[in-house]
């Protein structure tokens, strides 16, 4: 039995087996399991943050598993099936391997999938694998269950260099971003050793590449004028880059975030509608919820009220 990437050879009998495997398992209801990317599998899960796995034999393709990065930067796994006649024999376990081997590879710290209370033996899989049981929700005749896996962190108390602060423009700012989107690790700024430190771990990952701006003080906390890029690539904590302005999230503390596009342009563009809002609301709780989102017009009243000062000055 081989594990390996899906081509474009194995394309078609993957999308067949997922079909046999929903039909075996939901009947009449396969249809509403049932999307566009059965149609060709391989192109659906080559896009960035996208992956895709077949094991197959003499007897042809036998599992597939297949990863998708979810809006708020968690991996979210897709299409696991193994054939009926293949089960017990350690696939699904040698494709969640391949899963989780791309996850660490690509800096990915959370794994998430959704099943039914019909796909029981998958479910011990993911059991088995380490995956816990976060919610549970009825929907018609089925019940959805979604499972969540945290994956290497590092340790509380851990220190990471800053990048030197890039010079500035007209009008731009210098941005250290602080939590990626996807991370689970509370990285925070300090100004006197230009370092970050590991101070807490969240349940649920950032949804957005979260900076500071360390030339910038917000009077509200009186800590560094705080940043949401606007731009959903991969960073890393640490990471500086040149950014521009281009609105403001309103706090009702006061503690305003200044939204921001990576100079040059965003290579994954998030604008500030009604989506991106929702998945920012979603991770602050009823205490913190924005009470308003402003654009350009907005900018320069944040930055009149916040003192400009050198990046290290305590």
């Amino acid at each position: 039995m081989t594990v390996e990437p899906l081509s474009e050879t194995h394309s078609r009998a993957a999308g067949e087996l997922i079909r046999t495997v929903l039909q075996e398992e939901f009947g009449a209801a396969t249809r509403a399991c049932e999307d566009s990317d059965l149609e060709d599998l391989f192109t659906a899960y080559a896009g960035p943050g996208s992956a895709a796995w077949v094991a197959h034999g003499d007897g042809g393709v036998c599992g597939v598993a297949a990863v998708r990065e979810s809006e708020n930067g968690a991996l979210e796994l897709k299409r696991f099936y193994v054939r009926a006649d293949c089960r017990r024999r350690g696939i699904g376990g040698a494709l969640l391997r391949e899963v989780e081997r791309r996850a660490a590879e690509e800096g990915y710290q959370q794994i998430v999938l959704t099943t039914t209370h019909l796909m029981a033996r998958a479910q011990e899989v993911y059991r088995d694998f380490g995956y816990q049981l976060d919610s549970t929700e009825r929907k018609g005749a089925v019940t959805l269950h979604t499972y969540r896996k945290q994956l290497a962190r590092a340790a509380l108390g851990a220190r990471r260099a800053a990048g030197p602060l890039p010079k500035t423009g007209g009008g731009e700012i210098a941005v250290v971003v602080e939590r990626p989107r996807g991370s689970c690790e509370g990285w925070h700024w300090e100004r006197q050793t230009h370092t970050l430190v590991l101070t807490e771990y969240y349940d649920r990952p950032v949804p957005v590449n979260y900076g500071l701006a360390p030339e910038w003080v917000n009077p509200a906390d009186q800590d560094a004028l705080d940043v949401i890029l606007l731009d959903d690539r991969r960073m890393h904590p640490g990471e500086t880059l040149v950014a521009v302005p281009a609105g403001v999230l309103l706090r009702p503390d006061g503690d305003d975030k200044l939204l921001a596009v990576p100079a040059g342009g965003a290579v994954r563009p998030v604008g500030p509608d009604e989506r991106s809002r929702a998945r920012v609301s979603a991770w602050w709780d009823d205490a913190h919820q924005p009470v308003g989102w402003e654009g350009e017009e907005g900018v320069e009243r944040l930055l009149a009220r916040c003192l400009r000062q050198g990046a290290k000055d305590g």
